[in-house]
């Protein structure tokens, strides 16, 4: 007579298999075996990203996900793992920029999922890479995505009401300037005096820096309309 038990083990270590027999009259016989059952490394299944109101970032033709400056997205991971070692897996993220391999940020999570928020400052295209590992430093390959992280151009309004001026007289223009939070610190405003010539010799005519700042004075010694 011959019989078969088949089963999956949900954790790891030595786990004692035993069969018992009993004929009609009633007497047994049991015999054990000893089964090592290994541990197995973990194993992502999905990673995803999402804007703060829950959809999927859009992708352009390259597969990469694109987000603005400063924009904060949620990333989602989940894993396959053995029962007993599925709640305390640690989860590693990083990002590298990809023209200098200088690392954006570094994160790292804990449980059966994870979901951190992050931004990116610097505008570029980046890797987003995640493993996770259990209690036994078991490691899973290390998942690779990519992202474009899209220049939010600054916006400029000159502010002034005043549109005319007598010959040689001074005149005060003010004007405001707003960018992404990480960039506003850095701009420069320039004021051009005379888009039609290129005084500094540098780039087009229109973009010359006869003034620095958010305000200028200046006068012009001829009549006549003038475009800044």
């Amino acid at each position: 007579f011959k019989f078969n038990c088949t089963f999956s083990p949900e954790i790891e270590g030595e786990l004692t298999i035993s069969a018992t027999v009993t004929d009609d009259d009633g007497e047994s016989t049991t015999s054990s075996i000893i089964i090592s059952v290994l541990n197995i490394a973990p194993e992502i299944t999905n990673v995803q990203a999402k804007y703060e109101n829950g959809s999927e970032l859009e992708k352009n033709e390259r597969a990469y996900w694109l987000i603005d400056e400063d924009q904060e997205v949620s990333l989602y991971a989940s894993a396959f793992d053995s029962p007993n070692d599925i709640e305390d897996l640690l989860w590693t993220w990083n990002s590298i920029r990809m023209d200098d391999n200088s690392v954006a940020w570094q994160k790292q999570d804990k449980g059966s999922f994870s979901e951190i928020d992050v931004m990116w400052e610097l505008s570029g295209e980046y890797t987003i890479s995640v493993d996770v590992s259990d209690d036994n430093s078991m490691r899973s390959p290390e998942d690779v995505r990519w992202i474009k992280v899209r220049n939010i151009e600054p916006v400029v309004e000159i502010t002034s009401l005043v549109t005319t001026v007598g010959e040689s007289m001074p005149i005060t223009l003010m004007g405001n300037a707003t960018d992404s939070p990480s960039d506003i610190n850095s701009l420069i405003s320039c004021w051009d005096i005379d888009p039609s010539i290129n005084s500094d010799n540098n780039g087009s005519a229109n973009d010359d820096c006869d003034y620095e700042g958010n305000e200028m004075t200046h006068s012009w010694g001829l009549s006549g309309d003038y475009t800044v």
